[in-house]
């Protein structure tokens, strides 16, 4: 191990750690703090123009502008209502477009604006070529960095650059093209044309580049303060050529290449299955004929540079597609002696959207030559971001602001290359995973997207301390670079990694900090450490399951150290079902970069758990002299034949044997189906996501870790939740299941209710459970599960508990299956015994009806009906059936229940109260002044009702038929009133109340 790895915490004197739920942040560089824009009103600069539009037409043409073509020196205006083409070259001083205005570029022909000004969007920018010859072009010219201020979120005059704001939209779509591929197979040095899998769109004079397939050194670059520039010794590897010859997908170019661009291959052979890889050079197209950009400098150094940015703050979805952004995001000298980011002011950046920004697309673009982050989506929310690539920036490719809140972003298929160092901070990051619901990140690559100091905050992918999203994160490659994932997070939340390779990469997993539930799910590895130093906050352990892992000749695959948390038997760091070949030590290293005299050291214990190391050690403690491990550090090995053994202490020669401690069976599922809505009754649905564990304690609201509570789509404290699917058993035994948290919790499997508790407790910490159900190994059951909470605390977390399993334990993502084997309902049986019934003396009966719902073949076949609570005098009619009249009701309240059975033996019950009043009113009606009549027509099927009274107020009156059930009603009438009530009535005994005042008196009706 190398003792410079260890520098990172050596020293460190940190807060101590009470519940695992506080976050323990590292370190944060000091110009971050300041970074946020603030969100507060700013003067607003009112869009106006020198010279003003007066009606539609060419841009060319003066008669558009009421007598006079802007030019160098006007800022054009564009009025509400007017269409102006583009139709030549024009350089302005500024252009600003009214709402309800739009700047089109001609479509037929190549033209471009440049500006020295803002250019002001509030109503639409259209750029749409008709074809890939036409060029579209929107330049920002003379650009003075040094007076940007940065931070305001409306037009200033000093920050130059495109401003979409209001219900502004840019409608920007280039030719489309293959944006980036990949080579067929290596590319050597001296080559002057390759051959790619996909050349679909590219043009003869269009810029490729192609990506290092190499490790760089560990600190590749330099600053040269002399010309403010960055020196970046690997970034020459990314070579840029113009294409000069297309056939098919073979591409010719002038300039042979300088070096070798070799395809990566690693092959790994196991019992467990085998995993091929043949990883080739990545191959970006930089043009596009949609333009917009700022001035290249008249060297390489970035300060003499003319960079603007584009800036949306809009309530409109935008469409950007096939756009080439170059010379954007601008730097300046400020509080330090080597120039930063100007706040705010980044390559494409949505800020503060909301939900206007939904609906927005951001594809085929590509971002070259930017001074600082490439793609920014800012609180602003439901944004994709596809095919799109970002090469030689600084900072951050993909990010948003710490702890600021986005929602529902996908990044998909994008390709970050070269985003480096900026002079001032310690690394860089390809993209930044921050807060928020609904993010997903899949199918990226990222190519040196991340550089500097291990272990300094940066990687090509980074989960950052006290800022949580849990993202779906599947099918992303990181190579070439220090750090491909990295993770400094204390959490509960479980984060699911899926199928992330890694190769060429100092580190391919960085995972901190010091107490999480981190699981990683497939992958192939290639000369890539995966380096853990983060403890399970919790019996799901830091899981890496079905990993493939070559060394490439390393000491070792992977690297586990110590940490303030200490490890527990039963929250391990677990390797489960991985393959580790060619290392020349061990699979698995346990070392400590912490000083013995360090009172928060700590030791960890780690299992292997039916993994294949073929012939090599499984495990080996590095216990140096200055860094010695605690006399607690374990290894337990399980291995997939033989007999287990452990290491307790240090060294690694040390062995004893010890009983099977862990499952051998481990499936493949991905979570339960969990369906989502406001209120407690899933009338209200509110979303749908499939979550890999059933794990969740962290719902109440917190900044760092729980910033939305349960999502932002539950609206209240009041929600209701159903998970769907199937569980899969690990061993032929008697399971007991366990439902922990606050709120209520029911519970199927394989349709019959085995928890139900549906009380609303205030406690996460309290549990249900169920009586042991004896489960045979390796088959499916399919479960449902019920959670509804109404305020207070909030959580719910699924464990089961078996006799191989003496801990209750987190039932693990991979026993969990979405769908189910047989033709079951979704949701469990359920039965109304409908709304809650009061009558009035002398009426003393009523009918109620049972419906049963979510009973998926019809197979309800027999009811009971039964009284709960109340008075003795009752009479239930029909006891067995759907329906009955409940007869002989006296004064007093009532409860029935009714529970229904399928065919299936499951059962459902519900209860409706019957409160029966003494009619006060009849007792003392002669005392009153209403005075009533009522007489029936048979003919008519009706009752004419005459009500009288000596009082004016108003008179109301309600029938009733003979269940109880209101047939009529009449309200504000006047005496003396006449009514005739029903038409075509019903057969039957009816019932009427007249009310007027404090006063009530009831009515029997004759039978028509």
């Amino acid at each position: 191990m190398r003792k410079s790895r260890r520098l990172f915490i050596r020293n460190t004197s940190l807060a101590a750690l009470g519940m695992v739920f506080v976050s323990a942040t590292k370190k944060k560089t000091s110009y971050r703090a300041s970074e946020a824009i603030s969100c507060s009103p700013e003067a607003i600069e009112s869009i106006t123009g020198t010279i003003t539009s007066v009606r539609s037409g060419n841009w060319s043409d003066k008669t558009t502008w009421g007598g006079v073509v802007p030019d160098a020196n006007d800022t054009a205006f564009i009025a509400s209502g007017h269409i102006v083409t583009l139709d030549t070259n024009v350089v302005v001083a500024g252009l600003n477009v009214s709402s309800g205005g739009t700047l089109q570029f001609s479509a037929a022909k190549s033209t471009t604006l440049q500006s020295n000004k803002n250019v002001v969007i509030e109503g639409l920018l259209k750029m749409r070529p008709s074809s890939a010859k036409v060029v579209q072009t929107l330049q920002f010219i003379n650009v003075a960095e040094s007076k940007f201020v940065g931070s305001t979120m409306d037009p200033v005059a000093s920050d130059v650059g495109l401003w979409v704001m209001g219900a502004g939209k840019m409608d920007v779509s280039g030719t489309a093209k293959k944006s980036w591929t990949n080579a067929t197979d290596s590319v050597k040095k001296g080559a002057t044309s390759f051959t790619v899998k996909d050349a679909t769109g590219w043009q003869v004079g269009d810029e490729v580049m192609i990506a290092p397939m190499e490790q760089p050194n560990f600190n590749p670059t330099d600053w040269d303060d002399n010309t403010a520039t960055l020196i970046d010794y690997f970034l020459v590897k990314f070579e840029c050529r113009i294409i000069t010859a297309i056939s098919g997908n073979k591409v010719s170019f002038k300039d042979a290449l300088q070096y070798d661009h070799t395809a990566v291959v690693s092959n790994i052979d196991s019992s467990l299955g085998n995993s091929y890889r043949k990883w080739t050079p990545e191959v970006a197209n930089l043009s596009r004929n949609v333009k917009i950009q700022g001035t290249k400098g008249s060297t390489d150094a970035y300060a003499s540079f003319k960079r603007a940015h584009i800036f949306i703050r809009s309530t409109a979805a935008q469409s950007i597609r096939y756009m080439e952004g170059k010379y954007l995001g601008p730097r300046k000298y400020q509080d330090a002696s080597r120039p930063t980011l100007v706040t705010g002011r980044y390559g494409l950046h949505f800020h503060h959207c909301e939900d206007g920004s939904r609906g927005s697309v951001v594809e085929g673009c590509v971002m070259a030559h930017i001074g600082t982050r490439c793609y920014v989506p800012h609180v602003s929310h439901g944004i994709k971001m596809r095919n799109n690539v970002a090469f030689d920036a600084l900072e951050e490719a993909f990010w948003y602001d710490f702890q600021d809140i986005s929602h529902d972003c996908i990044w998909d298929k994008n390709l970050m290359a070269a985003i480096r160092l900026n002079g001032v901070s310690l690394s860089s990051t390809g993209m930044m995973l921050g807060q928020g619901d609904g993010n997903k990140a899949r199918n990226n690559v990222a190519v040196y997207a991340n550089g500097g100091e291990l272990h300094n905050n940066g990687g090509c992918y980074k989960w950052e301390a006290d800022a949580e999203g849990v993202w779906v994160f599947e099918n992303n490659i990181a190579h070439s670079c220090t750090s491909g994932i990295f993770v400094w997070q204390n959490t509960s939340n479980n984060h699911t990694i899926i199928d992330y390779d890694s190769f060429y990469c100092h580190e391919g997993i960085t995972h901190g900090a010091y107490s999480n539930s981190y699981t990683y799910r497939g992958g192939h590895h290639y000369k890539s450490l995966l380096f853990d130093e983060a403890t399970s906050s919790n019996t799901s352990g830091v899981v890496f399951q079905d990993l493939y892992m070559d060394a490439g000749g390393a000491n070792h695959c992977a690297e586990v150290i110590d940490s303030p948390i200490p490890s527990n038997i039963n929250s391990t760091n677990k390797f489960i079902n991985c393959v580790f070949r060619n290392f020349k030590i061990s699979a698995v290293q346990l070392a400590s970069v912490m000083m013995d005299s360090n009172a928060e050291k700590q030791y960890k214990i780690i299992d292997i758990i039916c993994c294949d190391y073929a012939s090599g050690q499984p495990y080996f403690f590095d216990n140096g002299s200055l860094y010695p491990l605690k006399s607690q550090s374990q290894i337990r090995v399980q291995p997939i034949k033989g007999q287990c053994f452990q290491t307790i202490g240090s060294n690694s020669k040390q062995r004893s044997d010890i009983n099977v401690f862990a499952p051998k069976v481990y499936g493949t599922g991905m979570g339960l189906m969990g369906s989502y809505y406001n209120g407690t009754a899933f009338n209200n649905f509110a979303f749908k996501r499939l979550d890999s564990m059933i794990m969740f304690q962290q719902w109440s609201y917190d900044k760092a870790a729980s910033p939305t509570g349960v999502h932002y789509k539950i609206t209240g404290d009041q929600y209701s939740i159903r998970w769907a699917g199937q569980v899969e058993a690990q061993y032929s035994e008697s399971y007991t299941f366990y439902l922990q948290g606050s709120g209520g919790h029911r519970m199927w499997l394989n349709g019959k209710l085995i928890i139900d508790s549906w009380t609303d407790r205030v406690d996460n910490a309290e549990m249900v459970l169920s009586k042991p159900i004896l489960l045979t190994q390796k088959n499916k059951y399919d479960v449902v599960i019920e959670h509804y909470n109404s305020g207070g605390s909030r959580g719910c977390t699924l464990l089961w508990k078996c006799p191989s399993l003496p801990v209750i334990s987190i039932i693990p993502q991979c026993q969990l299956y979405n769908g189910s084997s047989t033709t079951a309902r979704t949701a469990p049986l359920a039965v109304s015994a409908g709304d809650d019934i009061t009558l009035t003396l002398p009426l003393n009966n009523t009918y109620v009806k049972a419906t049963v719902s979510n009973d998926a073949d019809d197979a309800a076949i027999a009811y009971q009906w039964v009284k709960i609570s109340g008075p003795a005098s009752y009479t239930i009619v029909d006891p067995d059936k759907s329906s009955t009249n409940i007869k002989g009701l006296i004064e007093g309240e009532y409860v029935f229940r009714v529970q229904v059975t399928d065919s299936n033996g499951n059962t459902a019950q519900d209860n409706v109260k019957i409160i029966v009043e003494n009619d006060e009113a009849q007792e003392s009606s002669n005392e009153r002044n209403l005075s009533i009549t009522a007489a029936p027509n048979p003919t008519l099927n009706s009752f004419k009702i005459q009500v009288k009274s000596n009082d004016p107020s108003p008179i109301n009156l309600t029938i009733y038929n003979k269940w109880g059930v209101q047939v009529f009603a009449r309200r504000g009438l006047t005496s003396p009133a006449t009514v005739t009530v029903g038409d075509n009535f019903k057969r039957g005994s009816y019932y009427g109340v007249v009310e007027q005042g404090n006063e009530k008196q009831s009515i029997k009706l004759l039978k028509l």
